[in-house]
């Protein structure tokens, strides 16, 4: 329909959305006219139903929703000719029982339109306490701009709107989060509703938080970024302009200009404003930043192109010409001013730094430029430096690719020069600028064969594993290197280049074994190990090798590198988890604890037990290497996942370093899944209640992030929905009074048990339920808590359901040189343990008790009320051993 509307009229399109969609609608009729003609009488009634229907179905809250015959009432001669026309269309099968029928629109921006027309005040859009409407929702912000660019609708409504939005204070402490929202709608509202009265003001406004430089104002500085982007181009350009005509303050006219660069290109009042600004100024600085602007906005622009050249051409200093060269690779990209200018800098002789850099310079704003290319073929043929001839020639591959004077000039060269340092560098330039050449390769093969210099060897090697991909000639010679009669060195490199050039290579496998096999330097063997995870996933003989190793290696490191790369070729491998998992919770050094849980983030995932791991790692390390690494692989493994999410949440106010603070931040964002996002804002509500947080703490963070993606209503209940604090706590109290109390008598109970003379030759298990992370599932929480009291490890792998759990337990006894094995849990807080768990401990074999205030018919349970537990306990014990 637009294009019908373009060819009718292609010089007077309308300039708002609104007025744009009030010419389609019409438009639509007339094309529709060909199948159903709707008479003008006909239209009115018809477009006030489909006003009625759409604000109906919008304040539904769901644009996904279908509309519901209730919603049609009784126009079903209107709801037919909607079908006929296709504003509408059914969902699903359509019955004779028209109550169980369901629509949509055909058009859903259609449906937006028809909705803002039924808006008949300012106010509905701030009515959020009905519930009907979510303003800030990407689908009501469509309606209020189309709201806005009515014509129908008076200024001093939309300027009320507007005054609104700008003051709009949500209920939510002082942050104001929505009203910050609020405010950024209103800015873009302006691209609908241009002669604001207030518009430069709320402009003005969007650029102080967009360039807001202290610490604070980080995620308001972001946002309102993102925001100048969605306000009427125009309408930013103008005041970009008349701020820089006005002001004198270099920051802000710097940064005032970068925003120009990226929404001015080719607006003719810019150009011109920028070019007047350019002949005036005196200030040397504020020229260079002229110039820039305006050859970025308008690509080729002579004027400021002289004015580079011009400074390049005096005396400077070294830093005046990298500026100037920055300045030309953005703005002289193909023009021959600048081209010319450089070699004319070139012949000057520079120094060996400055040289090197006009050659950089040259390749980016010589790309394609006929110029620059003879310019450097005659460099090529003609000059007797050496230097400035490889550097040539590599420029010129780099703006001329496949250029057969470069190639061969490089090539020459390397095969003629005398010195050492310009070969090698050659050799490195082929493997930069030629993938694919076959003579680059063929150059390289021949110095492999005929050269014995073990570092030229080992960089020759490595060029051909950029740009040999494929090449016969290359792989010939790379699987001849590989061979044990070459240095390690030389077929460490090999191997790598080989499993570039041609990664299904059988021989890559068969020697990366044999050099795993062979060598004794633990360094060379976790290196193997590596690249062996990188070659050809799913290869069953390098999923035998890793596995082999992984059983007999001894060596932490070699251990964790093994597991992660037989983890990338056999994805899922429970092997490989489990060694990561033991490495976490058996080794003593840090640095191997940071990089298994660095790998479970790769291998782990949705894994219960790698998730249960990572979480004990976060609650109890102090290693802030350890601490990051196991928030970031339980971002990449756990997504919503609760027990993550709870364990963040918790540590959230008391991180004290800001790395770790900003890694559990992007850990939870990650994670989180709206549905939950309401917990959260309740759960951290006191701690923006009662003073202002920088941005950059992590409970802001957090905050800050629901605000952007929760519905305000949701919020404001969410914020609510506890009653004020008498005095605020500013970090979580997850341990109440009695808990401390109950810990104490669990430890209480504990060392009774085990000083009582009758059991001594009995081995009692305590398994804490309050360390539980799954409830539902705790298996891996109790068998951690196992292996802490020193029993062995499960030769199945993790028991990671309680079924595994009861087998495990079952097979104890054989690998226990206790007499009795006794399983006691121990229930310290208010809250339940599941049904799931008291109905599996029912099926678990030998002398197995619970002290719980919960009943069970089945389980021997103890009230943990009971002043001489212990005693009772130890008299059961003794009565179970007995029989």
């Amino acid at each position: 329909m637009l294009c019908r509307l373009w060819q009718k009229n292609p010089q007077t399109l309308p300039q708002t959305v609104a007025s744009l969609y009030q010419v389609l609608v019409n438009e639509f009729y007339q094309w529709q006219a060909e199948n159903t003609n709707v008479t003008a009488t006909e239209q009115e009634p018809l477009n006030e139903f489909l006003t009625r229907l759409a604000l109906t179905h919008r304040e539904t809250g769901s644009s996904s929703a279908p509309i519901s015959q209730e919603m049609i009432e009784d126009n079903a001669s209107k709801l037919s000719l909607s079908l006929q026309l296709h504003w509408l269309r059914p969902m699903g099968i359509v019955t004779q029982l028209e109550k169980h029928n369901q629509y949509r629109f055909e058009d859903q921006t259609f449906e937006d339109y028809f909705a803002a027309l039924g808006i008949d005040n300012w106010q509905y859009f701030l009515a959020t306490e009905t519930g009907k409407i979510e303003m800030f929702s990407e689908q009501w912000q469509h309606i209020l701009l189309f709201w806005m660019g009515r014509e129908d609708i008076a200024s001093q409504e939309k300027e009320a709107l507007i005054k609104a939005l700008i003051d709009f204070k949500d209920e939510c402490g002082q942050e104001n989060f929505y009203g910050f929202r609020a405010y950024l709608t209103a800015a873009m509202a302006l691209s609908e509703f241009r002669d604001c009265s207030v518009k430069d003001t709320i402009i003005e406004q969007v650029f102080v938080w967009a360039l807001a430089e202290d610490d604070k104002s980080n995620l308001r500085r972001t946002a309102a970024r993102e925001a100048i982007a969605n306000i009427y181009r125009p309408l930013v350009i103008n005041h970009l302009i008349n701020y820089f005509e006005n002001d004198s303050q270099p920051l802000q006219q710097r940064q005032r200009l970068n925003y120009l660069e990226r929404l001015g290109k080719g607006n003719t009042e810019a150009i011109a404003a920028l070019t007047e600004c350019l002949q005036n100024a005196k200030d040397t600085t504020l020229r260079w930043q002229l110039a820039e602007t305006l050859g970025t906005i308008d690509p080729g622009n002579s004027t400021a192109i002289n004015l580079i050249v011009q400074g390049l051409e005096k005396p400077q200093k070294e830093q005046d010409y990298q500026k100037a060269f920055l300045t030309l690779e953005k703005i002289a990209q193909g023009q021959g001013q600048g081209v010319k200018a450089l070699v004319r800098l070139l012949h000057s002789k520079p120094n060996p730094n400055l040289k090197r850099r006009i050659f950089q310079c040259l390749e980016i704003i010589g790309q394609g430029n006929a110029t620059a290319i003879a310019i450097l073929v005659q460099l090529i043929r003609s000059t007797k430096d050496e230097t400035i001839r490889r550097q040539a020639a590599e420029s010129l591959e780099k703006i001329d690719p496949s250029n057969p004077t470069a190639i061969a000039g490089l090539i020459k060269l390397m095969e003629t020069t005398q010195k050492t340092s310009i070969r090698q560098e050659v050799v490195y330039n082929l493997g930069e600028v030629c993938p694919g050449n076959r003579q680059a390769v063929a150059a390289l093969v021949s110095l492999l064969e005929t050269n014995d210099d073990l570092y030229l060897r080992w960089m020759a090697i490595s060029s051909l594993g950029k740009i040999g991909t494929g090449n016969e000639q290359a792989i010939a010679i790379l699987e001849k290197l590989i061979e044990p009669e070459e240095p390690l060195l030389i077929r460490k490199e090999a191997l790598d280049s080989l499993g570039k050039v041609d990664p299904r290579n059988p021989r890559s496998v068969k020697v990366s074994i044999q050099l795993m096999e062979e060598t004794e330097d633990e360094e060379v063997y976790r290196e193997i190990a590596e690249k062996l995870g990188k070659i050809d996933p799913g290869n069953p003989t390098s999923i035998k090798a890793l596995s082999k190793n992984l059983q007999i290696s001894r060596d932490e490191f070699v251990l964790r590198q093994v597991a992660v790369s037989l983890g990338k070729l056999d994805p899922g491998n429970l092997e490989v988890l489990m060694v990561l998992v033991n490495l976490i919770q058996s080794t003593n050094d840090p640095d191997i604890r940071s990089l298994a849980a660095e790998s479970l983030g790769e291998v782990g995932q949705g894994n219960p037990a790698a998730i249960a791991t990572l979480i004990r790692l976060l609650e109890t390390s102090s290693h802030p290497e350890s601490l990051s690494c196991a928030a970031k692989s339980l971002s990449k493994i756990a997504v919503g996942n609760k027990g993550t999410i709870t364990t963040f949440i918790r540590l959230l106010p008391t991180i004290k370093d800001k790395d770790l603070g900003k890694q559990i931040v992007e850990g939870l964002i990650t994670i989180l899944p709206e549905k939950q996002m309401s917990q959260v804002v309740s759960q951290l509500r006191d701690h923006l209640l009662y003073r202002s947080l920088p941005d950059h703490s992590p409970c802001y963070q957090v905050m800050w992030h629901c605000a952007q993606h929760l519905s305000y209503q949701t919020f404001k209940e969410a914020w609510q929905q506890r009653g004020l604090p008498q005095k605020l706590s500013l970090t979580l109290q997850n341990t109440e009074p009695e808990t401390k109390e109950n810990n104490s008598s669990f430890e209480r109970l504990q060392q009774q048990l085990k000083n009582a003379p009758e059991l001594t030759s009995d081995q009692i298990i305590f398994i804490a339920t309050r360390r539980f992370i799954d409830a539902e599932n705790p298996a891996i929480d109790i068998y951690d808590q196992m292996l802490e009291q020193n029993c062995p490890v499960f030769e199945y792998g993790l028991p990671e359901t309680l079924s595994k759990l009861r087998l495990y337990w079952h097979l104890l006894p054989q690998k226990s040189n206790k007499s009795k094995l006794i399983l006691l849990f121990y229930d310290q807080g208010n809250s339940s343990l599941s049904a799931h768990l008291l109905n599996s401990l029912v099926k678990f074999k030998g002398i197995i008790a619970v002290i719980t205030r919960q009943e069970s018919s089945e389980l021997s349970v103890f009230s943990p009320d009971d002043p001489q537990l212990g005693q009772t306990l130890i008299d059961w014990l003794q009565q179970k051993l007995n029989n």
